[in-house]
């Protein structure tokens, strides 16, 4: 499996796919105010338009090991770009709403660490997308797998937000 994107802050910060790689389009990134330090644009920085100002940790001050919620989505299925899109925003929000009361889910939602980070996979067809879930139910890793009705077709599945150790 290869990452088709990943976000960090509401960023894309890279995407890989078998496609021909394309620069994503740029985004305009607020300026630190003078005399605040700032993170090199190279850098992932998080978003802080929702913190108050002087809340936004630093580079230095982002974990290590972030939470990360990875999102799986079949490429077989054959359906338009924004059908997929809706079936990984299906999983996500189950997700939030199913593990609103998880210490972790609640710390990835808030951005209390000052980000989140989402990676986007695609899986070739059914029978890799039910081994990758397997997988990750064998390991105790929470879950939700979208199943699009009334076809009864499952098309993605997203992991609750965990350390990004636990879940390589």
């Amino acid at each position: 499996l290869k990452p088709c994107a990943a976000t960090s802050g509401g960023r894309l910060v890279g995407a890989m796919s078998d496609e021909p790689s394309q620069e994503p389009p740029k985004e305009q990134v607020p300026q630190a105010p003078a005399g605040s330090e700032a993170a090199s644009p190279s850098e992932s920085s998080p978003t802080t338009a929702a913190m108050p100002e002087g809340d936004a940790p630093t580079a230095a001050e982002l974990p290590k090991d972030p939470l990360v919620m990875y999102v799986l989505l079949r490429k077989d299925l054959d359906w338009p770009t924004g059908a997929m899109v809706n079936q990984a925003c299906h999983a996500c929000t189950a997700v939030t709403w199913e593990a609103k009361g998880d210490p972790e889910a609640v710390a990835y939602f808030t951005e209390a660490e000052g980000q989140m980070t989402t990676v986007t996979m695609g899986a070739v067809d059914l029978a890799q997308f039910e081994k990758v879930r397997d997988k990750l139910q064998a390991a105790g890793v929470p879950l939700r797998v979208w199943t699009e009705q009334p076809e009864n077709v499952p098309s993605s599945l997203a992991t609750w937000p965990r350390r990004r150790s636990s879940l390589q």
